[in-house]
């Protein structure tokens, strides 16, 4: 199996693993929810993401994989909010989201600021202990992969790992702004006479 094959699998399997993990914890359901505009502004986002977070990863891996939710979070509130300004500069979004308090407070800053959520809230306290378990459960799934650390494939799996997270806190966060997965019904259309 070649690297991307084998990159391909691994994502599917993190994601899936997420998916099941926001099914049993109440923040998903079948799928995780998503937007069309968030996953494309991903590789922008993540390659800005990644000039912080990797440096941290062998320190501080929950915050290295952790603030990726977070940031999904705070995607999710400025889709919402007005996408057509936003969308219009995705390099700027993480710059924007990470310098209002620093990277080492980004998980504060959207809880506070994005969200307005009290730190001490139930529901700042429900959704930090949401990521933290999901963050664990993928560091687990990546250590069993047993990639050998600072080569081109670990990188590629930590990348992986990364998109996996954001799109949970998108997910998270259009949860927490009411979107859900609802069935479409096809309505009878009439027909002419």
């Amino acid at each position: 199996m070649d690297i991307q094959e084998y990159q391909s699998e691994y994502r599917a399997k993190v994601l899936q693993q997420l998916t099941d993990y926001a099914r049993e914890k109440g923040y998903g359901s079948v799928r995780l929810l998503e937007t069309d505009d968030l996953d494309e502004i991903a590789p922008v986002l993540l390659q800005a993401y990644f000039a912080d977070s990797v440096p941290d990863f062998a320190q501080y891996p929950a915050v290295s994989l952790g603030w990726s939710c977070f940031l999904g979070v705070a995607l999710a509130v400025l889709w919402d909010s007005d996408w057509e300004k936003y969308g219009a500069a995705p390099e700027q979004l993480y710059p924007m989201i990470r310098d209002a308090r620093g990277w080492d407070e980004l998980d504060e800053y959207v809880l506070e600021e994005v969200l307005g959520w009290r730190l001490e809230s139930e529901e700042a306290k429900a959704l930090t202990n949401f990521f933290k378990s999901a963050v664990e459960l993928c560091y687990t799934t990546l250590r069993h992969e047993r990639i050998e650390p600072g080569t081109p494939a670990a990188f590629q799996l930590y990348g992986a790992t990364v998109f996996a997270l954001y799109k949970l806190g998108v997910s998270a966060g259009l949860r927490i702004l009411g979107y859900k997965l609802e069935p479409v019904q096809p309505q009878p259309m009439g027909l002419p006479n």
